[in-house]
């Protein structure tokens, strides 16, 4: 059973399900190469020859097809929609006839074409038949010419993959044939919001816009951080029957808002479709639905195409055990997809993506200073690299002083400060565990007995991290005072208040206390000179009458 170039033709329009082929015509032959460019992916290829070719011995230029045995039912009962059981009961003839006819007369659609190749591929997979010749992306390979089914099954992540793309081409007089393949997996792309709730207006790190949605941010322990994940989906949907699709987030040192996540799809809240579970133990956070392309739209139409952006959005508070400095607190996504449109059961999974966030910590360490507050060495000048002999309480900046008690505050976006906690008390040094990039104010609230209250510290801590970046490193962690000077001591800068430690994220400053009388007066230069005077008039007539009464007793 014969036909000759009428069907070539209409078999080589045929190609393509997801790739292109590129044929260059040359002289009849039996054999030709077939190489399979995946844009240096080098995966892997299983060829199915579902058809042979025979070829004139007079003319090289003609043809013809005859389906290979071992697909005989399997192209059968695609094309006439039966069960393999049922082909099996056609004989060889009427069903040759059959399958030629149907790939002869088809209306060579891409939609026809791509639901023909799934459901052939799908039914060859059901019966586990082995491929006839495995190809390897970028390798050219000689293989015997015909009518073939080439599917992707490379293995990524373990599993395969989305790719399994199907392509259907015709190799028949062909000398040379590459098929260029699209690949196409779905992706995901994790931000975090970065705010920060002071808003000192001459300084521009601190500001109070709409959130930056960054690869890092730092907040406060305690504070709700804002989270966006976005997903895609594969070209190759519509060979689905259904499709699975699930965002697991793990967390570190955070914990999930109750029912702040949100999901839409395209812009429209879609949350009520999908499932949404928290393990707090595990610190994980699961938002899936078993088949997303049964979403329908307002219209009763699928909601989801292939330029479709899945967008989950939700809220997380950082714990108060936090890890500060550079390790951060990463918290990471990655997508779980349906990757084979032949096995239900199959899933593909996407590579992590992670986002990092910071806090830090400020450590007051109370010393004593000089003996008089009149001795004292200005706190911006102060040499925090003298040579001090050290012991368990005696530090490079003075002798530790128990029994102040310190309170932190924070310049909202109002320009008010508030307190950071509770006032911390007790022993000589202070610990303000888990703050963020802002505005602060240091306050001895509690001063130790026979000393003088410490001057107020007001100041800015300001870090620097990548915004862009597969993992978040912290750069730089250093303090500013209100006229943007900094005050932090580093290789460049030798005098100043703060000690930066990047590594635990802490920023140490020493306060000292100062003894001695520190009376308060009233009057201002005139009034001591008067108080000066005064005494001198006393003492003067003091002495003239005394001298006035010695005179007299000597008569």
């Amino acid at each position: 059973m014969t036909k000759i170039k009428k069907i070539s033709s209409v078999l080589l329009v045929m190609i393509i399900v997801f790739s292109m082929v590129i044929a260059v015509r040359a002289d009849t032959v039996d054999t030709g190469n077939i190489t399979i460019n995946d844009k240096g992916m080098n995966g892997s290829y299983a060829g199915y020859l579902i058809m042979n070719s025979t070829n004139s011995q007079e003319d090289n230029a003609r043809f013809a097809y005859t389906v290979n045995e071992k697909y005989i039912d399997i192209l059968y009962s695609t094309i006439k929609n039966v069960s393999i059981d049922e082909a099996s009961l056609i004989t060889a003839e009427d069903k040759h006839e059959n399958i030629l006819r149907y790939l002869e007369d088809v209306e060579l659609k891409d939609t026809d074409m791509r639901s023909f190749a799934d459901k052939l591929y799908r039914n060859i997979r059901v019966q586990g038949i082995e491929p006839d010749e495995n190809f390897v992306g970028g390798k050219k390979s000689e293989t015997i010419q015909g009518y073939w089914l080439i599917a992707d099954v490379t293995n990524y992540n373990g599993v395969q993959d989305d790719g399994n793309s199907v392509v259907i081409v015709d190799t028949v007089g062909v000398k040379d044939i590459e098929v260029k393949v699209k690949k196409s997996f779905p992706t995901v792309e994790k931000k975090v919001a970065e705010t920060n709730d002071s808003a000192l207006y001459n300084d521009t790190f601190s500001t109070n816009d709409e959130p930056q949605w960054q690869d890092a941010a730092d907040y406060d322990v305690n504070d709700d951080i804002k989270f966006k994940v976005t997903g895609t989906l594969a070209d190759n949907l519509s060979s689905y029957n259904s499709y699975y699709y699930g965002f697991h987030d793990l967390m570190t040192k955070m914990t999930y808002v109750d029912n702040s996540a949100k999901v839409y799809i395209d812009g429209k809240d879609y949350t009520d479709k999908f499932t949404v579970e928290w393990n707090a133990s595990e610190k994980k956070l699961d938002v899936y639905i078993d088949d997303i392309m049964s979403i329908k739209n307002t219209k009763g139409k699928q909601a989801v195409t292939i330029n479709s952006k899945v967008v989950l959005t939700y809220s997380a508070v950082l714990d108060e055990n936090a890890v500060t400095g550079a390790k951060g607190n990463p918290n990471t996504v990655y997508l779980e997809y349906a990757n084979d449109p032949y096995n239900s059961s199959s899933t593909g999974k996407t590579a992590p993506d992670t986002v990092v966030v910071f806090t830090y910590k400020i450590i007051v360490n109370k010393v004593i200073g000089k003996e008089t507050q009149d001795e004292a060495e200005n706190p911006d000048n102060v040499d925090t690299i003298d040579e001090v002999e050290t012991s368990d309480d005696m530090t490079p900046y003075g002798k530790l002083l128990n029994g102040a008690g310190f309170t932190l505050f924070k310049m909202d976006h109002t320009g008010e400060y508030n307190p950071v906690g509770e006032e911390k008390r007790g022993g000589a040094v202070f610990e303000f565990y888990g703050i963020d990039a802002g505005t602060y104010k240091l306050v001895e609230t509690r001063v130790p007995d026979g000393f003088n209250k410490a001057e107020d510290i007001d100041f800015v801590v300001v870090s620097v991290y990548d915004v862009e970046s597969d993992y978040s490193v912290l750069r730089d962690l250093y303090v500013k005072d209100m006229n943007n000077k900094n005050i932090t001591v580093s290789e460049n800068v030798k005098k100043g208040i703060f000690i930066p430690n990047l590594s635990d994220g802490s920023l140490s400053v020493y306060v000292k206390n100062y003894s001695g009388t520190k009376m308060p007066s009233t009057g201002g230069t005139g009034t001591v000179l008067i108080y000066t005077l005064g005494v001198a008039i006393f003492t003067i007539s003091f002495k003239m009458l005394a001298d006035k009464l010695r005179k007299q007793s000597n008569k």
